[in-house]
């Protein structure tokens, strides 16, 4: 629960907040529950995070909790919907673009490897996901159920789709 108290304190700082989407994904009904809705009105406050001018990545568990799937905390930074098909503060949203960021650039950022990851561009890995569908043109709640068509990591072809074009 990051209070706009907290925002302005981490901007001071210099921290670099690493919200844990998954949950949001996976808990929140049951947060809810626990926390009552009031409590739950501005959490996992993404969007005015970002609009405070933090610099956002997000995190999981993994390996403890639920497998690594960032289409899955893509999407869901996007739609705000939760796998039982509810959604919490729409307003707290991020753009297609902003969910992207935080999940390549801001990552390899906040791990101090901007230098050679996080984008596509010379002289960087060339680790990169190539989907079936474009993110920008499915539904939010769609984006995690995208086909991954192939995997490059390296420069190498590591993983391809059966059926793949």
């Amino acid at each position: 629960m990051v209070t706009p108290e907290r925002i302005d304190r981490m901007k001071r700082l210099g921290i670099l907040p690493v919200p844990n989407v998954a949950f949001l994904h996976h808990v929140a009904e049951a947060m809810n529950d626990c926390l009552g809705p009031e409590r739950m009105k501005k959490a996992f406050n993404l969007r005015q995070m970002i609009d405070a001018g933090l610099v956002v990545t997000q995190g999981s568990d993994a390996p403890g909790y639920w497998p690594v799937d960032v289409l899955r905390d893509l999407g869901t930074a996007v739609s705000r919907r939760t796998w039982q098909g509810g959604t919490f503060d729409l307003e707290e949203s991020l753009s297609v673009g902003e969910a992207l960021r935080m999940c390549t650039m801001t990552a390899a950022y906040s791990a101090f490897d901007e230098r050679i990851k996080g984008s596509i561009e010379p002289g960087k890995l060339a680790d990169l996901t190539v989907l079936s569908e474009d993110i920008y043109d499915v539904a939010p709640e769609r984006i995690k159920d995208i086909p991954v068509d192939y995997s490059i990591v390296n420069g190498s072809l590591a993983y391809a789709r059966a059926g793949a074009e």
